[in-house]
């Protein structure tokens, strides 16, 4: 359970900073 929910963390945590970055990206270049 520990195991599974660690993994499941980290699937997260690096879709949720995939999705930032993805959001981020295109903001930075419209404003730059």
């Amino acid at each position: 359970i520990i195991s599974f929910y660690k993994g499941t963390e980290t699937y997260v945590y690096i879709t949720f900073t995939a999705f930032s970055r993805l959001s981020f990206f295109p903001l930075a270049t419209s404003s730059s």
